[in-house]
């Protein structure tokens, strides 16, 4: 992905956010954060951890010295993101995670075998 459409992206994320917080009101959400307290960290940190040991797992399966731990978790938070945002759920998240990984050099037998070794496991 080129630098400018990144940029797009990530302009249009922000719009979206910005928007979300417009419409919702950033009162609102900032009393339902003092509600949840704490725990909103908690589980935000535990959910950060499941998703690094599930790179871990990626790279693992992956034939070693081909990518870095940095290249598998930027593949499995963009699996994450088209998972969640699109609501396909590993319909569509795993394939991308595939697709990804043989844009970054790996055949797509290895891609794909690691994918589906890492959701497996």
């Amino acid at each position: 992905m080129t630098k400018p459409l990144r940029l797009l992206c990530l302009a249009a994320g922000a719009a979206v956010l910005s928007l979300l917080v417009m419409r919702v009101g950033f009162q609102t959400l900032v009393e339902l954060l003092r509600r949840v307290g704490w725990a909103f960290a908690a589980a935000s940190i535990v959910y950060a951890l499941h998703l690094g040991v599930r790179a871990i797992a990626l790279w693992r399966a992956l034939p070693p010295g081909l990518l870095s731990y940095g290249d598998v978790l930027r593949v499995r938070l963009s699996g994450e993101a088209i998972e969640t945002l699109t609501f396909t759920g590993p319909f569509l998240a795993e394939p991308a995670k595939g697709w990804l990984l043989t844009q970054r050099g790996l055949t797509g037998a290895d891609a794909f075998g690691g994918v589906a070794i890492e959701y497996l496991l």
